[in-house]
């Protein structure tokens, strides 16, 4: 559910986008689209309170932040006026640099994805008092952690040992 909910105003946005870039290269009039439909999730069923309450805002805002991000990077990303420049560029060095533009937007629209993915689990988890556990060692994320990045699912060691695997 929370994946659906995450990428219906991103698809919608790649959607009109590319129905308008169809339209222009047709000749044909472009149709005035619906705006990109974003689903915010109801308030809480149970009342949060104290802590509770401050992750939940903390996740909210940084999710809104996330979305923001996202439709930036989308709408930069799918704008067909860019591929239209594209074709009337002459030199290499030139059509190198907005491919290479093009392909940091979309990177930057996969992690912020993934970055929503994980803020939508934490409320998740923050609804069933699962919030602000490791997922590795099922000890407690320090405060600190939380405060900086409320999505987090490991504490400072266990995301150290998983940074240090990875390399």
């Amino acid at each position: 559910m929370a994946e659906k909910s995450k990428s219906v105003g991103t698809r919608a946005a790649a959607n009109a986008t590319a129905k308008k870039c169809a339209a222009k290269k047709s000749g044909k009039p472009v149709e005035k689209a619906a705006p990109a439909v974003t689903t915010k999730p109801k308030k809480p069923v149970i009342a949060l309170t104290g802590k509770d309450k401050h992750y939940y805002d903390a996740l909210m805002h940084v999710r809104d932040v996330v979305m923001g991000q996202m439709q930036y990077h989308a709408e930069d990303a799918l704008d067909c006026s860019n591929a239209d420049k594209r074709g009337v560029t002459t030199h290499m060095a030139d059509i190198s640099s907005d491919n290479s533009r093009h392909e940091m937007e979309l990177r930057m629209l996969t992690e912020e994805g993934n970055i929503l993915e994980l803020i939508e689990d934490a409320l998740e988890r923050l609804m069933h008092g699962e919030y602000g556990n490791c997922l590795d060692c099922g000890k407690p994320i320090s405060e600190g952690r939380l405060e900086i990045r409320p999505y987090a699912i490991y504490c400072v060691k266990c995301k150290s040992l998983h940074e240090k695997n990875m390399h």
